[in-house]
């Protein structure tokens, strides 16, 4: 019993060495394509649009609609425990950018403009 507990540790750690070798993270690929993008927080859905084209979807609905682990970055400015923040519009932009990657943004309206507050690189194919 002891030899089978060891075995499968190994081929695990085996296992998860040459996954990580020859498929780098998800992590590891949306840091590098946030350092690449050069992206801050602020920015206009202009800036999105000129950069990105159209985006595949967009649409604008109240915080209390956008709960969920996909819209946790959305926490930062607008606490969704907060009832103050129920009704702020929310405005959500999606671009399709690659096969192996997507960008969502989120917007709140401020001087006139709708300014990036939260945004996410992801694979398609993700669960949140």
């Amino acid at each position: 019993m002891k030899w089978a507990s060891i075995v499968i540790i190994s081929l695990s750690i085996v296992y998860a060495m040459i996954m990580n070798i020859f498929e780098p993270s998800v992590i590891i690929q949306s840091t590098t394509y946030y350092e690449e993008n050069d992206i801050h927080n602020g920015e206009s859905d202009i800036f999105f649009i000129e950069k990105y084209g159209e985006p595949t979807h967009e649409m604008i609905k109240p915080r209390y609609e956008f709960t969920g682990e996909y819209y946790v970055g959305l926490n930062q400015t607008y606490r969704i425990t907060n009832p103050d923040f129920k009704d702020i519009p929310i405005k959500e932009m999606f671009w399709h950018l690659r096969d192996d990657l997507n960008l969502t943004c989120w917007f709140h309206y401020k001087d006139g403009q709708w300014k990036v507050i939260s945004y996410i690189f992801w694979p398609p194919g993700a669960v949140f």
